[in-house]
């Protein structure tokens, strides 16, 4: 049994790279037309680093997910015995 092997150079990482993609990409994201942020929630705004300037959708938000996690409930635990 025979096997074919491709003989390459060892590819060596090249400093430059990531830079150049990280300009790739920032040329691409410049180059997108702005959205509407209104939509999002507020968990993924702060994900991206935006706050919210109108607080009442917030307000208004806020309690309708709370849930006795969200209130830090926990379950109660056993009594040690000694």
């Amino acid at each position: 049994m025979s096997a074919i092997v491709l003989k390459c150079p060892p590819e060596r990482p090249s400093r430059i790279q990531p830079v150049l993609d990280w300009l790739r990409q920032a040329r691409i994201a410049a180059s997108l037309p702005l959205q509407n942020a209104e939509a999002l929630s507020d968990s993924y705004l702060r994900d991206v680093g935006l706050r919210r300037e109108d607080v009442a959708r917030t307000v208004t938000e806020a309690p309708q997910r709370l849930g006795l996690l969200d209130l830090g409930w926990q379950a109660p635990r056993p009594p040690k015995r000694r």
